[in-house]
Order: structure tokens, then sequence, then C-alpha cells
């Protein structure tokens, strides 16, 4: 009974420290952009650039989004992929699923070509045979927080390696 007053009350603390760091920006972003957005709203861009293959967004013509205005951009930007995303839902699945199993295989380069490759696994396999409890919810994070990449895009820097 106690262990699991102490955990809520971790849990409690950790809640209230979150939302004191996350505070000022919050307000911040209120300020400026006089409508709530929680940290950082570019979803809808992002998903844009990863379905249309384009590597470096920033590469492209900017004139739009200095017209428009972040917020504008962005929803326009996200209103394009929704339609497409509606109009082609395999083509979307296939490619989230590729770019799933991408993020998980890492290529590493045996010569200095880059041609070749060896396919590894990162997996937590030893957590799971060690802890079979706590790999439970260590396997829901490894799971859970790449699933953005899943469907926008995978680059090398987004792997630890």
């Amino acid at each position: 009974m106690e262990r699991e007053r102490n955990l809520w009350r971790q849990a409690t603390l950790s809640a209230v420290l979150l939302l004191a760091v996350l505070s000022p920006w919050l307000a911040r972003n209120y300020r400026v952009f006089h409508t709530p957005i929680f940290v950082r709203s570019n979803f809808g861009a992002e998903l844009y650039f990863g379905k249309s293959g384009i590597r470096i967004p920033s590469l492209g013509s900017t004139m739009e989004y200095q017209k428009l205005g972040e917020l504008p951009y962005v929803a326009q930007k996200q209103h394009a992929v929704l339609e497409y995303i509606r109009n082609n839902v395999r083509e979307f699945a296939k490619s989230s699923l590729h770019r799933a199993v991408s993020f998980w295989i890492v290529r590493k380069s045996r010569k200095p070509t880059g041609y070749r490759y060896r396919y590894e696994f990162h997996w937590p396999r030893l957590a799971i045979r060690k802890r079979k409890h706590e790999a439970l919810l260590f396997l829901v994070v490894m799971v859970c927080y790449p699933l953005v990449y899943y469907v926008t895009y995978i680059f090398p820097k987004y792997r630890h390696q």
C-alpha cells in the first residue's frame, strides 16, 4: 500500500514539474499565435513532406511559407496530405509499413562505396529474456515513440547507434 502511494506521489510530482517546465513555452505560443498550441504543431507539414518523398523540405521554394506564415502554411499542407491519404490509403499504408521496418533495420556498409549492406535488428531481446514485466513497458515505448516517423520520414540521424 505504501509503495503504491509513493508511486502516485512520484507520478504527480512528475506531472507538476512537466507543466512547470512547459508553461512558459505554452504561454509564449498563445501570445504569438493567438491560439493554444502545445509546444509546436508542424505535423501536417512533416506528414506532407514524408508523403511526397522530399528528403529536405527547406530546399524547395519557401515563398509560400513566407507569404502565408507558419500556421496557415502547415494547415494547407495538412489539408493536402489528408486528401491524398483519403484517396491513396493502400499506398500510404504500404509506405508507412516500409518506413516502420526501415526504422528498425540499420544498414552498415562493409565497403567505402556504401553499396554492400549488413542488416542488424535493434530490438531489446535481452530485456525480454531477463525481466518480462519491465520489458513490456519498454517495448510499448519502443513501438510508440517512433510512430511519427513511420508516417512521415526517417533519416539516419534519428537513430541512436
